[in-house]
């Protein structure tokens, strides 16, 4: 039977955050979980505009499904370079974490501005 900490540390996918305030004991480390995915998916980094994204003005997000970008089951990518379709300016966005639906089933995935003073965040929706 696994215990408390092995239940969460499996299914807590957080690269270099802490989960709760004090319990870094299971946050994994991002280099190594990052480069256990590229090897098992291969994936780099995606490029899209964001008029395939939808815009959420209240919490500075971006967030679209995994089906409408073309991204198939099992795909993951480290980063996604986001360029504005009306000025072309780019932003690349890192992974930081995988959004857990329940026990089993992932529910998305989350990035983060490289400029992080911008603030901004993009959610992929695992649909």
């Amino acid at each position: 039977m696994k215990s408390k900490e092995q239940i969460i540390r499996e299914k807590t996918l957080t690269y270099g955050h802490e989960v709760t305030p004090g319990r870094k004991a299971f946050v994994r480390n991002a280099n190594i979980e990052i480069a256990k995915l590229q090897q098992k998916f291969g994936m780099e980094e995606l490029e899209i505009t964001t008029d395939q994204l939808h815009w959420h003005k209240e919490d500075q997000s971006f967030s679209q499904e995994a089906s409408t970008l073309n991204i198939g089951p099992g795909n993951l990518y480290r980063t996604i370079k986001v360029t504005n379709s009306n000025t072309g300016k780019t932003e690349i966005f890192n992974l930081v974490k995988t959004i857990m639906q329940d026990e089993e089933d992932i529910g998305g995935w989350k990035y983060e501005s490289s400029n992080l003073s911008l603030g901004l965040t993009l959610t992929i929706w695992n649909d």
